[in-house]
């Protein structure tokens, strides 16, 4: 079974990788482009390692389901904001009615959870937002929500403990690393990896 779960994971990581460029629209979608080999081998590998670990660590079949889904669509918004610093309306609006659906067989554990849960999440990344301009960014907030709706109101303070203490170190990193600091660091991927750090361990 855990080959099966690793040929479907890379399977649907396969098609994010040769779909992904639709989730950005606007001008910025550079269509003739083939994706580059870099994206289709990560986010390939990426994917049939999290369908492994994700049919290990539920309990039946419906909660893998449901953590497979929210495991493709975190897997495509890290893809975006490393490559184009963007988290796209396009995937975000759409994820959020499908992960409240899906309350009951997340670690939200119900729907008032992943509710209550989604609009914590939004509030408490919010507050930065309008604080600091340029802190973090829209993208993020609904991101937050996000996050959120997956892991409850319970688990929704670890989760972002974890993204924001990560994504803070790397931000020092990247800075003593930089010689400019024009340019920014893509913060979704470590807010998600708080949100799979609660999910998966």
């Amino acid at each position: 079974m855990l080959v099966a779960a690793a040929f479907a994971g890379a399977t649907i990581g396969f098609g994010l990788a040769l779909t992904l460029d639709e989730a950005y629209g606007g001008k910025s979608v550079r269509r003739r482009e083939a994706p580059s080999g870099r994206r289709l081998v990560l986010l390939t590998a990426a994917a049939a390692g999290l369908a492994v670990i994700v049919w290990s660590s539920t309990s039946g079949p419906a909660e893998a389901a449901a953590l497979a889904v929210v495991s493709a669509l975190f897997l495509a918004l890290v893809a975006t904001d490393i490559e184009r610093h963007l988290l796209p309306n396009r995937l975000i609006y759409p994820a959020l009615p499908v992960v409240l659906l899906l309350g009951p067989w997340l670690p939200a554990d119900g729907y008032l959870s992943a509710l209550v849960g989604a609009v914590l999440g939004f509030a408490i990344l919010l507050a930065p937002n309008l604080a600091v301009p340029g802190a973090l960014g829209a993208g993020d907030v609904k991101l937050g929500a996000l996050i959120g709706a997956v892991v409850g109101a319970g688990l929704l303070l670890p989760a972002l403990t974890i993204g924001v203490i990560a994504g803070a170190v790397a931000s020092v990193i990247f800075l003593l690393r930089s010689r400019t600091r024009r340019t920014s660091l893509a913060y979704g991927p470590y807010l998600i990896l708080g949100a799979f750090s609660v999910l998966l361990l």
